[in-house]
């Protein structure tokens, strides 16, 4: 029995020990929260503060770099919009113009091999010809039956007439030859022309983009300058009103005072001079601000006659293009009337498939 009141006694001691430590750790756990509070709301807090916004401030500081080299990157990319699309809008036809070219001097080459395919087949008839009569002289007629005298004289009619059939043919070829040559002289003589005012509508364009790009680099600055005077207008003309609104009440009170005094007084003398003196400032004042804001209506006028400029060279610049590009059309619809004109319409030994410039692809698809 004993040795069990010693057990028991023993088990207390044990949970007393167990909780004065658990009472023990909560007082700790408590002291520091309120150690924690402390220094968050007193001296501690704000150097904990300071050391926190040091460090934002040095990652803002980084970001802000990123920030601004991305934002030089993206004024990069505008700026390069704004030069594409400023670029010269009056495009150069020079591979349209060299397709027609090919197609022409194609024409021309197949025309001469045709020419010359002619040409041989001439020569071989005329041969053929002498060949024949060489044959026929050295015939003995006695011996000569009437049945191959006959087939002899039918085979030379048949090949004077094809040599007769084949030289019309070769004439056809030489006048169109000097079709051709006409056509790519006249060819020649546009593309000359086209070259030329083409390149007075580059100049013009050219001229007038300049012009564009300083007049909006102008108004800009203008722009710039009526948004920093607005705020220091403001302030101005609110002092200075109030600094007239002030003297207006001390000359009414001056004059309150004269009223009371006589005009041969030494003090209405001094009043009467006070009164000039806030007089002459009070002109001063109402001149100042009616220059201040002349100012700033004339500065408001120079945006508006940029603004009135652009937009005339603007219409400028898209009547020239419109102009160029209907030069460059009546040019290339001219060159592809000429090209209509030397088509092949007869029925002449040449592929069907050549390139033909009728299907010019600048005409088909305007």
């Amino acid at each position: 029995m004993a040795h069990f009141k010693n057990n028991i006694t023993c088990e207390k001691s044990e949970e007393e020990s167990s909780c004065k430590h658990l009472e023990q750790r909560l007082d700790d756990i408590t002291t520091t929260a309120n150690k924690k509070s402390e220094h968050c709301f007193s001296g501690g807090h704000w150097s904990w503060t300071a050391q926190k916004k040091k460090k934002r401030k040095e990652n803002g500081h980084d970001q802000l770099n990123r920030r601004k080299s991305l934002t030089i990157n993206n004024e990069k990319v505008v700026l390069q919009k704004q030069e594409e699309k400023t670029e010269l809008s009056i495009l150069d036809e020079e591979e349209n113009e060299n397709k027609s070219e090919r197609a022409l001097d194609d024409s021309v080459t197949q025309t001469q091999q045709a020419q010359e395919k002619i040409i041989r087949m001439m020569q071989d008839i005329i041969e053929h010809i002498l060949r024949l009569r060489v044959v026929l002289r050295g015939l003995d007629m006695e011996s000569v039956t009437e049945a191959e005298e006959s087939q002899m004289e039918n085979e030379l009619n048949a090949l004077q007439s094809k040599l007769m059939a084949t030289n019309g043919e070769k004439d056809k070829f030489e006048k169109r030859l000097e079709e051709l040559e006409n056509v790519r002289s006249h060819v020649f003589e546009l593309q000359n022309d086209h070259f030329q005012r083409l390149q007075v509508f580059r100049q013009r364009e050219e001229s007038i983009l300049r012009k564009l790009q300083r007049i909006r680099s102008a108004k800009a600055r203008s722009e710039r300058i009526i948004a920093m005077e607005s705020s220091h207008r403001l302030w101005a003309v609110t002092k200075l009103e109030f600094t007239l609104q002030c003297t207006q009440t001390h000359s009414q009170h001056l004059l309150n005072k004269m009223d009371k005094l006589t005009p041969v007084s030494p003090s209405a003398k001094d009043f009467e001079l006070q009164l000039q003196s806030n007089g002459q400032f009070i002109c001063d004042l109402n001149a100042f601000l009616d220059s201040l804001t002349k100012t700033t209506d004339h500065q408001q006028k120079i945006t508006k006659q940029y603004q009135a400029t652009i937009e005339r060279l603007e219409l400028d610049l898209a009547t020239l293009r419109h102009d160029a590009h209907t030069f460059c059309r009546n040019t290339m619809e001219q060159i592809y009337q000429l090209h209509k004109s030397i088509q092949f319409v007869d029925d002449v030994d040449l592929p069907r498939d050549r390139p033909s410039v009728v299907r010019f692809s600048y005409i088909t698809h305007t």
